[in-house]
């Protein structure tokens, strides 16, 4: 409330319509405007800035907010910044592996033909062992060849399902992380 700062009648007068009874301090009033409309510029810019990040607009400070609105502009460009940091962080993640699922399914084919062809070797060794025209040790040579080329094979295999998965893992969080953002 206000404070009274003159009182011009006593309890007993007689009073006259339109006569100054008393005069109040307005300055305690005049602080709560201005507590009031220093609240109401906060607010607002807060708001503005809030429904530029949900509607992913371009917020810019309104002159009329003053200092909240220059807090308000300071947030947002950090939010931004970090936004686009996290969401490069998660591209670059994303073209890591999918380099990574290119290279691996090159290899894969690579592998399979060199699991083809050291099957075809063993054979022939084999055969070449049975009639006693080849050694043991190079049937076995053989036979390990093709045993390493299934092994990497299968290892490739392995390693382009965790990529995919991972892909989609990465995927997954941008998007996630791009909701919750907003």
């Amino acid at each position: 409330g206000e404070i009274l700062r003159t009182l011009n009648v006593r309890p007993g007068d007689s009073v006259t319509k339109g006569q100054v009874l008393a005069t109040l301090d307005a300055t305690s009033t005049k602080a709560d405007l201005g507590a009031l409309e220093t609240r109401q510029k906060q607010l607002r810019a807060h708001v503005n800035r809030l429904m530029a990040e949900s509607s992913e607009t371009t917020y810019v400070a309104d002159p009329a907010d003053g200092e909240a609105g220059k807090v308000q502009q300071e947030i947002y460009d950090r939010r931004m910044s970090e936004f686009r940091s996290r969401m490069r962080g998660y591209d670059e993640t994303l073209g890591e592996t999918q380099a990574g699922l290119k290279r691996t399914e090159g290899d894969i084919k690579n592998l399979q033909e060199q699991l083809t062809i050291s099957r075809s070797i063993e054979g022939m060794q084999e055969n070449l062992f049975n009639f006693n025209t080849n050694s043991k040790l190079e049937f076995l040579t053989a036979q390990n060849n093709r045993l390493r080329a299934e092994r990497e094979f299968h290892e490739a295999s392995e390693r382009l399902v965790e990529l995919k998965h991972r892909a989609q893992t990465v995927v997954s969080q941008k998007e996630s992380f791009s909701l919750e953002w907003r």
